[in-house]
């Protein structure tokens, strides 16, 4: 089964839609990028952003972790970006 290759503008709109994203280039076992909206403290609501980009990957523990992900210039360029449904 062949998945379709996009480019990153149009892996930045279907994470806008709640869809997760993942590069083609990438190792099975790297997570893929899913949109978070954090809850604000109640104290500082201002601290954190609407929402942030994160990969949910499961430590040793079996607890699930949400790390932060940035785009790289090499990510940004890429034609190989999968729309998960």
């Amino acid at each position: 089964m062949s998945q379709e290759l996009h480019t990153f503008d149009v892996a930045v709109q279907a994470l806008k839609q709640g869809h997760k994203v993942r590069r083609a280039a990438w190792k099975p076992v790297v997570p893929s990028v899913t949109p978070y909206k954090p809850k604000p403290s109640v104290n500082d609501k201002s601290a954190w952003p609407e929402y942030m980009l994160c990969q949910i990957r499961v430590g040793k523990n079996g607890k699930e972790d949400r790390v932060t992900w940035h785009a790289t210039a090499t990510d940004i360029m890429a034609e190989d970006w999968i729309v998960e449904k």
